[in-house]
């Protein structure tokens, strides 16, 4: 993404000039992933930027770029929390690197299709991600809400403490039975699999649930779960849940289901 662009795509001033046989490509990224140097990052990026500046997101294209393409200048590091997966970021600025009209990764004005298209395949795989959250999250609700006891009773045995465990559990379980599906009928082949139904129905359904769990239990165990020397993980596993909601915003899967289901890119 563009610094100021945020989660608006169409904002994107990054901007790619088509001269002869290869595009110039010129603007900031910020949040480009598994950029750093060495044997962490990768060979090679997908860059979105705009080939018709007088459009928005119909004006954007996906590029392939070479990490060692001359006119890459690597900025600031990003500290990222906990999910870092050995993808370090950068911020980067693109100055007249030359790309080849081949590596236009998608036809020119459809790279946020593209990305999009793509990412709706693999969502089952983020909810199963997802699942794990909400499983770990009901252990130390557990964890915590057996072994205290208050008014001479362990926690649990409370109805105002069981029964939200009882409901972050039929939470995960149902997010679990739609992402393994997902994931069976994509494995299988199966066409609406292939368009990313299922996999963006799992994906809602667990990173929702996966928040839920957690803050859920950070109020079943009061202040306690955020007290750091107490040694509960609760306060980070909260915070890195929320990367559920920043791969996509959850409108964007709104919108691709609601379409899906109308039959028309809505």
């Amino acid at each position: 993404m563009d610094p100021e662009s945020g989660v608006d795509m169409g904002a994107m001033r990054g901007t790619a000039e088509l001269k002869g046989g290869y595009y110039y490509l010129n603007g900031p990224k910020w949040w480009m992933s598994s950029s750093s140097p060495g044997p962490v990052g990768l060979n090679w990026h997908l860059a979105l930027m705009k080939t018709d500046t007088t459009k928005r997101t119909s004006g954007l294209s996906l590029f392939i770029v070479n990490d060692d393409a001359p006119g890459i200048i690597r900025g600031r590091e990003g500290d990222l929390m906990g999910q870092r997966w050995a993808c370090a970021r950068y911020e980067i600025m693109l100055k007249d690197v030359k790309v080849h009209k081949k590596y236009l990764a998608a036809p020119e004005g459809k790279g946020l299709y593209a990305i999009v298209d793509a990412m709706n395949k693999h969502m089952g795989n983020q909810a199963l991600q997802a699942v794990g959250v909400s499983e770990a999250a009901i252990r130390q609700a557990l964890d915590y809400t057996t072994t205290t006891i208050r008014w001479d009773h362990p926690l649990i045995e409370y109805q105002g403490v069981h029964f939200p465990v009882a409901d972050m559990w039929v939470n995960a379980e149902a997010s679990r039975a739609i992402a393994t599906k997902a994931c069976k009928l994509w494995d299988a082949g199966d066409e609406e699999a292939k368009h990313g139904k299922w996999s963006v129905l799992a994906f809602r359904m667990a990173t929702s649930s996966a928040v839920d769990a957690c803050r859920k239990t950070i109020e079943l165990m009061g202040a306690r779960a955020i007290e750091r020397e107490e040694g509960w993980p609760m306060e980070l596993m909260y915070r890195e849940s929320m990367i559920f909601q920043l791969y996509r915003t959850p409108n964007v899967d709104r919108k691709f289901l609601a379409s899906y289901l109308v039959r028309k890119r809505l």
